[in-house]
């Protein structure tokens, strides 16, 4: 067996394994369900046509959202200004890559009385969860049909095993394949085969296949009208070759003629779909979200700390690299072109964490990422230290992506959203202490032996405030309380330790919603350092505990100043009593 067809064998078991095994979506309810989230309001269109009969009002979808708890309330659309309609957030093209499988789970629950045939029951999240692997797999083989056709047996192996296996597609594949990535990958993938084989023989059937995929990767997010590109000008090797290929578009008008048709019928769906609801052709669905074309995004989208696509994904940083030699060596200057126009028009949307670990928004495009990492595999083939190096930081990435997907539902240490100190600290590791997150808010953990311990302020900080009585309660009506002050007498050592004695009735889930301590060190009146903590992360409803943060004493300073602070939240934390510690 050839090397490569093992390593699509291999990756076929893990996804598969992953998919029943570890983590099956449609075993789980609530928010964590197949159906919730973005995934609800992508396949909301289905059960309001065949269901409902009630696409313009969606009036079903409040006792859904209380039945099954998809989401805690209606985020799968909004009300519509002009006509008062409710319209969709998304656009239809996932709904309709669902269809097949949504009628199957409606049959199901149809002939089924243990189901309400209601779209949201079991036999609609099982059918939908495991159709959309289906797209997952037939997404891996035809990569592999296009790297074993490119590159040579091994390079094609490594490649196919660095982009299932290394990078984070394999969550997308087997977890979370009920998203749009997993899907437009297969999409991509399909549309890069169907591709190579139209220029090897143009015929009308390839051409209105091209049309009606591009048409529907269009439908899925329509960001992906690019994907035009690449019918357009694959197999190009040079600028040379660009008017070339208008030549041949010219020549076979007709082909491209049915091309752009199919694309046409295709994406006059979302319009149509407007139309009917608001009497408006177009509307935008994404509301105040948006795109910062002259700023875009570039380093928190791909080295930010809490979830940046390359801190979470570290294997697709061969795809930069493989940059050069993609340029060079690939007889398709499209693949690395396209590559930087994809990673630019990410960058650029606003939400530039796309509302978890940024790095999800590429997934879809490393089907052609792969042949830049599949340039720069060849090119190492005549350097011994090259494939010593390559092989080192390929297992290495590979580990961290299995480290990832992993956290990511079954371990301990939480998978995104981490500080500079926390990641550094504990990405890779297995093992989480509950005081490992105060990294998350805080730099400073002081985790050895205390010596010579002092509390610097004896009484309760609190009554420095003169409120009429205790607990502190820091609600809704409080923004910043007053700041509690330690003076510097020059008797602090190398670290001060803050105690806080808080309890809350119910606790904040929202993260950047929670009620923070912040404590900052003044020299003259000026910010010397600060840091925060955020108490409910160590707190569930109705506890109270006894918690501290560290901070090292800075060389300089003058006054130490500590307060409470509620960023937005409608629960209250109340503080007992607050004192400061000093310590070697």
């Amino acid at each position: 067996m050839k090397f490569s067809k093992a390593i699509l064998i291999l990756s076929y078991i893990v996804v598969i394994t992953m998919a029943f095994f570890f983590h099956s979506k449609w075993k789980s309810s609530r928010t964590e369900a197949t159906l919730s989230w973005d995934v609800s309001g992508y396949y909301l269109y289905l059960p309001a046509i065949f269901i409902y009969k009630d696409i313009d009002q969606v009036a079903f979808l409040p006792k859904i959202i209380e039945k099954y708890h998809p989401t805690p309330n209606i985020q799968q659309g909004f009300t519509h200004e002009k006509s008062g309609k409710f319209v969709m957030k998304y656009s239809s093209g996932q709904a309709i890559m669902m269809m097949p499988f949504f009628t199957i789970g409606h049959i199901i629950a149809k002939i089924d009385d243990r189901y309400d045939a209601d779209g949201f029951s079991y036999p609609y999240q099982i059918s939908i969860g495991i159709g959309m692997l289906v797209y997952s797999l037939l997404g891996m083989y035809f990569l592999y049909l296009l790297l074993i056709k490119e590159f040579s047996d091994r390079v094609a192996g490594w490649v196919f095993f660095s982009v299932v296996i290394g990078s984070n597609y394999l969550l997308f594949a087997s977890v979370d394949q009920c998203l749009t990535h997993s899907t437009l990958f297969f999409l991509y993938a399909l549309l890069m085969y169907v591709s190579s084989k139209f220029y090897e023989q143009i015929t009308f059937q390839k051409a209105v296949s091209i049309g009606l995929i591009c048409g529907l990767m269009t439908m899925i997010r329509p960001s992906e009208i690019i994907s035009i590109l690449i019918p357009l000008f694959w197999g190009i090797g040079n600028l040379r070759g660009f008017k070339k290929r208008f030549e041949v578009i010219m020549q076979y008008k007709a082909s491209t003629l049915l091309a752009m048709t199919a694309f046409s019928l295709i994406l006059f769906i979302q319009p149509f779909y407007w139309k009917y609801v608001t009497n408006d052709w177009i509307v935008y669905s994404y509301q105040d979200q948006g795109f910062s074309w002259l700023k875009p995004h570039f380093k928190d989208y791909t080295f930010s700390f809490s979830s940046g696509w390359l801190m979470y994904t570290p294997m697709m940083i061969l795809s930069f690299v493989g940059l050069p030699w993609a340029f060079k060596k690939l007889d398709n200057i499209i693949l690395p072109i396209f590559f930087l126009l994809a990673y630019y028009i990410v960058c650029a949307w606003d939400v530039w964490d796309y509302g978890g670990v940024a790095g999800r928004a590429m997934v879809q495009y490393y089907p052609v990422l792969a042949f830049s990492i599949g340039a720069l595999f060849e090119a190492s083939k005549k350097s011994k230290l090259a494939i010593v190096v390559l092989a080192a930081l390929g297992t290495l990435f590979a580990y961290l992506n299995i480290w990832w997907v992993y956290h990511c539902y079954r371990g301990e240490v939480p998978a995104m959203g981490h500080s500079k100190h926390f990641y550094y600290t504990k990405f890779g590791r297995w093992t989480l202490e509950e005081e490992d997150l105060k990294l998350m808010d805080n730099k400073f953990l002081f985790k050895g032996q205390k010596k010579d311990p002092k509390i610097l302020e004896a009484n309760v900080l609190l009554q420095q405030i003169k409120i009429d009585s205790l607990p502190l309660i820091v609600d809704s009506s409080i923004g910043y309380t007053p700041e509690l002050h330690v003076v510097n007498n020059n008797q602090t050592k190398t670290w001060i330790r803050i105690y806080a004695d808080i309890s809350i009735p119910t606790k904040e889930w929202n993260t950047h919603a929670q009620h923070l301590l912040i404590y900052k060190y003044y020299l003259a009146g000026k910010v010397n350092t600060q840091g925060m903590l955020r108490p409910q992360r160590f707190l569930n409803d109705g506890e109270r505990k006894m918690l501290t943060v560290d901070s090292k004493v800075p060389n300089s300073w003058d006054k130490l100043a500590i307060f409470f602070w509620n960023p937005g939240s409608q629960k209250e934390m109340l503080v007992q009593s607050v004192m400061v510690e000093t310590f070697d």
